[in-house]
């Protein structure tokens, strides 16, 4: 993956030099690039990198929705690869219900991109340090991107005593 110093939202203009392209956002605003993906490649083409769709996942949603959001996003991304865009998969999970399928399709030692949740609960943290744990374990990413401060816990986990290296991101409106 190309040196990134920010990520901008999809939702923005244009496209700066070591910016890289994100969906953490509310799907609305990016569905229209599963709608209609060729119209835009040219934009999209613009950053050096770009994250896949973040489309949303919960535990109380059907599995059936939760697997065809993971489908779109890694359809999207392998979609963009063919026309020359350098793509970083977006990981995530609802639950270990969806550990099964979440984390296919993403390359084994790839660099990967996941915007935490706001841990303001024991039970979210717990959930999302199993999730991670996962992710490590089934991906073995080489670096992870994190859009937001990553919980010092999550930073301290690692699969046969490695760790990847951990970026951080600020959110816009930090």
């Amino acid at each position: 993956a190309p040196e990134i110093h920010e990520l901008v939202p999809f939702t923005s203009i244009g496209s700066l030099p070591r910016h890289a392209c994100h969906f953490f956002l509310d799907d609305y605003r990016f569905e229209r690039v599963w709608n209609r993906p060729s119209v835009y490649v040219p934009r999209l083409r613009q950053f050096p990198a770009v994250l896949t769709p973040d489309f949303s996942l919960y535990t109380d949603w059907p599995l059936s929705v939760n697997l065809w959001n993971i489908y779109r996003s890694r359809w999207l991304g392998r979609y963009w690869q063919e026309h020359g865009i350098t793509v970083v998969p977006t990981v995530g999970w609802a639950g270990e219900s969806s550990f099964s399928f979440c984390f296919q399709g993403i390359p084994v030692g790839s660099t990967v991109a996941l915007s935490p949740p706001d841990v303001r609960s024991s039970d979210v943290l717990y959930k999302f340090l199993v999730g991670f744990q996962e992710m490590l374990r089934q991906v073995r990413p080489i670096a992870v991107w994190s859009y937001g401060v990553l919980p010092n816990q999550a930073r301290a986990l690692e699969v046969d005593g490695e760790r990847p290296k951990i970026i951080e991101f600020p959110k816009r409106w930090n």
